[in-house]
């Protein structure tokens, strides 16, 4: 992301918010597909839990299971990260300096 929105911030055009916004738009979608990955993740432990719990499931499975969750709540910790960081560079308005006369 703070690539992308370097490249925009490089590349001289008159769209730049509408580039921008590409960039924006773009994060969004991997933040919310990563999100759905995280809802699958929570409802395959959740599943899991009840097999475990039945005796159809072993500890090592499971295990599994929780250190596959473990990689996408770091995943996802990390997409928040890159939003803040996008939020942040986007913010108006911009320190301004003052050119003297």
């Amino acid at each position: 992301v703070h690539h992308g929105l370097q490249h925009v911030a490089q590349t001289p055009s008159v769209n730049v918010q509408d580039d921008a916004g590409e960039v924006l738009r773009a994060e969004r979608d991997l933040v919310q597909q990563r999100l759905r990955e995280t809802v699958g993740a929570l409802e395959t432990i959740r599943l899991s839990l009840l097999r475990l719990h039945a005796g159809a499931l072993s500890l090592e499975a499971f295990t599994t299971h929780l250190e596959l969750a473990a990689d996408v709540s770091a995943d996802v910790e990390r997409m928040i990260a890159a939003q803040d960081e996008v939020h942040a560079l986007l913010r108006f308005p911009q320190h301004v300096e003052l050119t003297p006369v």
